[in-house]
């Protein structure tokens, strides 16, 4: 009797339920794109940007997303400004970089205090002046990236420590310089991709930043057409990438998720909101919202739109062989849903779907048709709330 080695594993996943995008109201001021936005403890904040006739806004306001409701608070210090980043640490706002009114680039920073309802300009970045940089924050620094001027694009990275206002210079991106790039952050690390670099040429690479080492690591790269001008925002181990434009520059609403845990990148349905660039956007606890912007026929925008992931139960499974000849096997321990099985390769095509019922807790899915590789696995509730992802082997 030949002996067969199984590998098995089990895990219990939280994942997420992706509601629909749901209709909010307006932004207070006037329509606008190239706002910049940020929460601090459960309030969104959004302002700067450019309004018709090019009317340059130094003004900005307050989302309580609890009574849905907007408000006006301090305008920021100095001349009115269009793209800027920003990031929160230890309580308080900041907003960097950026085109000012007279056309000239900026490396001021100021930090809002939301209890003092306050501005104040604290140290500038240590580079030349820019505009289009991106910025993630991690514990109590915030991390700004990149941006440009009118001949250089750049891929340099600054840490901001907000206890000493203090800046360092860390390790410079591998990757190509580049400006109007996505930044966020996922379990302490920092994550910069896309955009495009001087010469216009249009950027989907997406790398992982490792701030106790310092060093960069190139992860999967991003499979659609959004490279400019969009809006990234992440919960739990996922971040979203929403609306911008192509390498042509046309303005589209693409929306993918990206799994940080597993590399991969999916293609979520369209937003329900018509094709935006340049909109700004936050999050609150589990939701993200969408505001502002500029629309297909070139018309700025105030509509404010909320996008809420729901954590599920926990789900234990366990998946064998791996590697599989054959079939696997996926066992539910705890099912308590009704939904499906689908298995993609790693261009993220959906190859097989199968379903499962909350009364039925051992299932084998067939691979006698696949190619040897490397698969991904995800359990779905009937509604679409993914409960499980995972890898698996096909010899």
């Amino acid at each position: 009797m030949r002996n067969v080695f199984l590998f098995a594993f089990s895990c219990f996943n939280t994942f997420l339920s992706a509601q629909n995008w749901v209709k909010k109201t307006p932004f207070l001021g006037q329509e606008r794109d190239d706002a910049i936005g940020f929460s601090i403890n459960g309030i969104g904040y959004v302002g700067t940007g450019v309004s018709p006739g090019t009317l340059f806004n130094n003004d900005f306001y307050a989302y309580d997303p609890n009574g849905d409701t907007w408000s006006s608070i301090a305008n920021i210090l100095g001349s009115p400004r269009q793209y800027c980043s920003s990031f929160v640490c230890n309580g308080k706002g900041y907003i960097v970089t950026g085109i000012l009114d007279d056309w000239t680039y900026t490396n001021e920073m100021q930090a809002y205090d939301p209890i003092l309802n306050s501005w104040k300009i604290v140290a500038p970045l240590p580079a030349s002046p820019r505009y289009s940089t991106c910025s993630f924050s991690i514990g109590n620094k915030g991390y700004v990236f990149g941006g440009r001027d009118q001949t250089t694009s750049f891929n340099d990275l600054w840490a901001y420590y907000s206890g000493t206002n203090t800046w360092v210079q860390k390790a410079t991106l591998p990757g190509e310089t580049r400006y109007e790039a996505i930044g966020f952050s996922i379990e302490g690390f920092g994550y910069i991709g896309l955009g495009k670099d001087i010469n216009g040429n249009a950027l989907n690479d997406l790398w992982k930043y490792f701030p106790l080492t310092d060093t960069w690591k190139k992860m999967a790269d991003f499979p659609g057409n959004i490279t400019t001008y969009t809006i990234s925002f992440s919960y739990g181990r996922y971040a979203f990438v929403c609306t911008g434009m192509d390498a042509n520059d046309n303005i589209i609403n693409e929306f993918w998720v990206y799994d940080a845990l597993l590399d991969l990148w999916q293609q979520l349905p369209q937003p329900e909101f018509n094709m935006i660039r340049g909109a700004s956007a936050f999050t609150v606890n589990n939701c993200a919202y969408v505001t502002t912007g500029k629309d297909e026929n070139n018309v700025r925008l105030a509509n404010t739109w909320n996008y809420c992931m729901v954590k599920l139960d926990e789900l234990d499974v366990t998946i064998y062989p791996n590697p599989a000849h054959n079939f696997i096997r996926v066992d539910l321990i705890n099912g308590r849903y009704n939904g499906y099985f689908l298995v993609y390769n790693l261009l993220g095509q959906e190859i097989m779907r199968k379903p499962f019922s909350s009364d039925v807790f051992s299932y084998d899915l067939p691979l006698l048709h696949f190619n040897s590789g490397i698969y991904i696995l995800k359990i779905i509730t009937e509604e679409g709330g993914i409960l499980y992802t995972s890898k698996f082997i096909k010899k």
